[in-house]
């Protein structure tokens, strides 16, 4: 589903969007679902977060989820996130991987990717 939003077309449903997207403009829907998905350990103190200046037309719905990538004590894996679709225009989610308690130390990573959020899966906006 990701790879034809990212071309254009436009589904009414969830859009999964993760690393390889960084970049790239994804059309979403106005009141459906954005999940994304990226590698992390927050044993480590490292989470990833949505950066303040990000678009507004994603609010972020709860906390993340994580999901180890073994059973092993301090394993890494994948932090999953869901927005909802709130608003339509342009802009960008942008999210940093840092240590939030860490103050005026940037990020060690960073991942952005474009958002073009529409009316309707068959609307222009």
């Amino acid at each position: 589903m990701l790879v034809l939003a990212a071309c254009g077309r436009r589904s009414n449903g969830p859009t999964e969007i993760g690393v390889t997207d960084a970049g790239k403009t994804v059309v979403v829907v106005l009141n459906n679902q954005v999940i994304v998905t990226l590698d992390g350990n927050p044993t480590t103190g490292y989470i990833w977060e949505v950066a303040p200046d990000s678009t507004t037309a994603l609010k972020q719905n709860g906390q993340y989820e994580f999901k180890a990538s073994s059973g092993a004590m301090g394993a890494g894996g994948q932090l999953v996130f869901k927005f909802d679709v709130s608003g339509v225009g342009e802009g960008k989610l942008k999210m940093m991987y840092h240590r939030p308690f860490e103050k005026g130390v940037p990020p060690i990573q960073t991942f952005e990717v474009n958002i073009n959020a529409v009316a309707s899966a068959t609307s222009g906006y």
